[in-house]
């Protein structure tokens, strides 16, 4: 796994030993991979309503009780997911140092909300009850910029790991629409779809963990250029394209430019070849609602899983998510 950020090198490469996912369609990574390949949908009607009286629709996990809202519902989330890679963490040794870095929905990003810094102080309080069960778990950093925050995250994580300050990194995201604060935050910004605003996202809800190690380690054009450098044409993308207008906007004018092969000003010199012949583009909200900062860690998630099963056949995927705040991310993920 290949992390680029903006338009400088590449840091050193990750390798995934280990991942958990839990979401409105399954609640391990071969359940989310394998519902997500038989194109199942989690959508159903939501306790909330629109203004207009409509039941806002959701992808929600639907074994959880619908009063379990808000922080709670993001602990739980957390704690059954974390819980999946329990083995994983237990065979790196008792003396192994594993920082951990949890990525946030972007509203949790404003430091001056004291209401917002309480859910934050919630969710980063679950670690030392981690490290109770394996310890060597740390908080190392906290990235909350919603549906691109892996890419930061895997950046902080290559970090740590390139300066041996750590010998494994735990990256862990969470996200709910299953929240009435968020729930009038997008009726407010008119992003909720109420049945008739097709310019809008139905919401979801999952967490979703990597386990990663040094192997010595965004945007999407610096994600093509390096894959083409590796001599791997995209053929794979996931995304989190949705209704919205805007972002529907970004995407056709960032496809075209993160693909541009060079070439046209030196006689074909300069071309290289960035995209593959046939590009399959997925995107996760068409299955599993906007999962807003668990969106990139559970399209990695399905990846690995894919590489592991040979479905889809590609063997590597780029993976790029735009949050609601101006943070853009690109991962590209390399089959072993």
């Amino acid at each position: 796994m290949s992390v680029v950020r903006g338009e400088t090198r590449p840091e050193p490469a990750l390798a995934i030993v280990a991942t958990g996912a839990t979401n409105g369609l399954g609640f391990t990574s071969a359940h989310t991979w394998a519902f997500w390949r038989a194109e199942a949908n989690a959508l159903q009607e939501s306790p909330f309503r629109c203004l207009n009286g409509f039941r806002a629709t959701m992808a929600l996990v639907r074994t959880y009780p619908p009063r379990l809202t808000g922080v709670e519902r993001l602990t739980r989330l957390l704690a059954d997911t974390v819980a999946q890679v329990a083995a994983p963490l237990d065979a790196l040794g008792d003396g192994a140092r594993v920082a951990v870095v949890l990525c946030l929905a972007a509203h949790l990003h404003d430091p001056a909300a004291p209401a917002l810094g309480r859910v934050r102080a919630r969710l980063e309080a679950q670690v030392p009850g981690w490290a109770e069960r394996h310890p060597g778990l740390s908080l190392t950093h906290v990235v909350a910029r919603g549906n691109a925050s892996l890419a930061e995250a895997l950046q902080h994580a290559g970090e740590l790991l390139a300066g041996r300050r750590y010998d494994a990194a735990l990256v862990a995201s969470v996200d709910s629409g299953h929240d009435p604060d968020v729930v009038q935050g997008m009726i407010l910004s008119e992003r909720l779809f109420d049945g008739a605003n097709v310019d809008s996202c139905i919401p979801g809800e999952g967490a979703a963990c990597l386990l990663v190690t040094g192997m010595d380690l965004a945007a999407l054009g610096a994600v093509t250029a390096h894959a083409a450098s590796l001599r791997r044409p995209v053929a794979w993308m996931l995304g989190d394209l949705t209704n919205e207008r805007h972002r529907t906007r970004e995407y056709q004018l960032a496809l075209p430019r993160a693909f541009a092969p060079g070439g046209l000003d030196d006689g074909g010199a300069s071309f290289v070849q960035r995209a593959a012949d046939a590009v399959r583009i997925d995107f996760l909200p068409h299955r599993f609602g906007d999962l807003g900062a668990a969106t990139m860690t559970t399209a990695a998630v399905i990846a690995t899983e894919a590489f592991a099963r040979g479905d889809p056949g590609a063997n590597h995927c780029a993976i790029f998510g735009v949050s609601v705040v101006p943070a853009r991310g690109a991962v590209l993920l390399v089959a072993p």
